[in-house]
């Protein structure tokens, strides 16, 4: 997605990544959902910019969202 984009949650990645605010209906509401959806969609691994949070995506507080692969977790 293009940086440009309105919807894009700037809490994740670098100026030219776009993280949506808001998933697909399919995708459930947790990390390990969005995770597998964003890496369905050719993300990694994302750095966390600041302390907050909001889509969950960083659980251990670590810096880093997605950081574990979860392939096949769309449903889950």
């Amino acid at each position: 997605m293009s940086p440009a984009v309105s919807g894009c949650d700037r809490h994740y990645g670098s100026a030219n990544v776009c993280v949506p605010t808001v998933f697909p209906p399919r995708v459930k509401a947790t990390t390990k959902a969005r995770c597998a959806w964003l890496e369905g969609q050719g993300y990694g691994r994302l750095k966390v910019n600041g302390k907050d949070d909001p889509l969950r995506l960083d659980p251990d507080g670590g810096g880093w969202a997605c950081e574990r692969r979860v392939t096949g977790a769309l449903e889950s």
